[in-house]
């Protein structure tokens, strides 16, 4: 009997010491995370181009394809005034072969489209890589269209209202 009360007091002080450590390690991972979180708010994403961890995890949520994602963070890193008379890798337009545009910022271009396509998981290395660089470039290049006449469209509508107001 008294055998069986020293390896109840044993195990006891074997449960106590567990469970000291086991809050020991509960403090330092809750302070990790909070250091995590805190390093961790904005990601550089190339080229010095930072957005909130919040934002990128809502946009991949949120964005069922490597096109529509690209694009969203286009959106958030240019606004409409910086693409309008650019285009997206300074090349003649089809259409208007005598019209050369230059190019817009180089390094936020490019950071979107290699983070873009990290973010799904194409690798330079992926036998995809080549044709969804492709498809991403070419929906960038439409998204600057689509700017360029939602930003007309809407200087056309101004200039309407007005004209209505004068009359």
């Amino acid at each position: 009997m008294d055998e069986l009360k020293l390896q109840l007091i044993e195990k006891s002080k074997k449960v106590d010491a567990l469970t000291l450590e086991n809050e020991g390690l509960k403090s330092r991972v809750s302070e990790l995370q909070a250091k995590l979180e805190s390093s961790n708010e904005y990601v550089d994403f190339g080229s010095g181009f930072k957005l909130s961890r919040e934002y990128l995890t809502t946009i991949k949520s949120t964005s069922p394809t490597l096109n529509v994602y690209a694009r969203g963070l286009f959106k958030k890193l240019f606004e409409p005034h910086e693409v309008i008379g650019y285009s997206l890798m300074g090349k003649q337009c089809n259409a208007l072969q005598h019209e050369l545009k230059p190019s817009i910022d180089p390094n936020r271009r490019d950071s979107i489209i290699a983070y873009s396509l990290k973010a799904f998981g194409v690798q330079p290395s992926s036998p995809n890589y080549s044709h969804s660089l492709k498809d991403v470039k070419k929906s960038l290049a439409c998204l600057i269209s689509e700017i360029v006449k939602d930003v007309n469209n809407g200087t056309k509508q101004v200039i309407a209202i007005q004209g209505e107001s004068n009359n």
